[in-house]
């Protein structure tokens, strides 16, 4: 029994410095959340459109306004500008702190404008207008991880795309299943294989994945996405509570700990997809009504 469950530990140990070598590597190569603005009815001298997002942690004026001129070095009234907004409001161009990030945008005919590597969640839209004129949108927030905005210049109000119908929801949310069932299954099989001594184990295994990833997915559709980790936890006890019951012979500690570890190598594997696809996914469980 110890010699079963030290083969777990090293199993753990070595998925866990594997993949967290591959979070490392996949960290600049997965999806980057970005987020479209479409301007209804903008005054007709627009000079620039940019987002700004609520400094809290980077409380540090001179560096501000010193990423401001780089940016505008052959226009300083922008940096004055905007340096005097955020020193008033606190607002501040995104972009200056996420390396890669798209900055503020020249006008275009669909009055369209795409942001990359945009991550937050709550923001304002600036107008600045030929004559350093600026329009300040009320605060906006977005839920989905790629997100179109529409917003009326002229009233001040601004809608999210939508256009999801249930039909497409559900397949995301299919998608999301099928995909986090078979990294679970690969991953758990292999740190199952000390306790597999038998066919019946094996079977007791697959059951008990998929019960508790259809669990999992129906408790995110009844109480949405902040129910995650909740979620997550009650896996884990029920899988503990069969493994343990059912599993022959009686493993009894090695059946909990393996349940433990396995929940916990899954999550460390799964994470840098989860990450980059909570917004799309959260956006399905949390609009999708039943």
């Amino acid at each position: 029994m110890k010699y079963k469950i030290k083969i777990l530990f090293i199993l753990m140990l070595i998925f866990t410095i594997f993949f967290s070598i591959s979070v490392v590597v996949y960290a600049d190569t997965s999806p980057k959340p970005e987020i479209n603005i479409v301007l209804e009815n903008p005054p007709k001298n627009i000079y620039y459109v940019g987002i700004l997002v609520n400094n809290k942690y980077f409380d540090d004026k001179d560096e501000i306004k010193r990423r401001y001129n780089e940016e505008f070095a052959s226009d300083p009234e922008m940096p004055e500008l905007l340096s005097d907004y955020y020193n008033e409001y606190g607002w501040v161009s995104w972009h200056l702190f996420v390396t890669g990030a798209d900055g503020f945008e020249k006008p275009n005919p669909e009055n369209k404008y795409n942001f990359f590597r945009f991550y937050a969640n709550d923001f304002k839209v600036v107008i600045v207008t030929d004559d350093y004129q600026m329009i300040v949108s009320d605060e906006m927030h977005k839920k989905a991880f790629y997100s179109t905005i529409y917003y009326d210049v002229s009233s001040g109000e601004y809608r999210e795309d939508n256009s999801l119908d249930k039909e497409e929801k559900i397949k995301g949310i299919l998608f999301s299943f099928v995909i986090t069932f078979i990294i679970t299954i690969i991953t758990e099989s292999v740190l199952f294989i000390p306790l597999g001594s038998s066919k019946r184990n094996w079977i007791i295994f697959l059951l008990t994945n998929l019960s508790t990833q259809v669990m999992l997915y129906v408790l995110l559709m009844i109480f949405g996405s902040n129910f995650c980790l909740y979620a997550e936890g009650l896996v884990l006890v029920v899988e503990s509570v069969i493994y343990y019951c059912m599993l022959e012979p009686k493993f009894r500690i090695g059946s909990i700990v393996y349940a433990i570890i396995a929940n916990v190598v899954s999550f460390l594997i799964y994470l840098p997809f989860s990450v980059t696809n909570y917004y799309s996914w959260s956006y399905y469980f949390d609009q999708l009504h039943f």
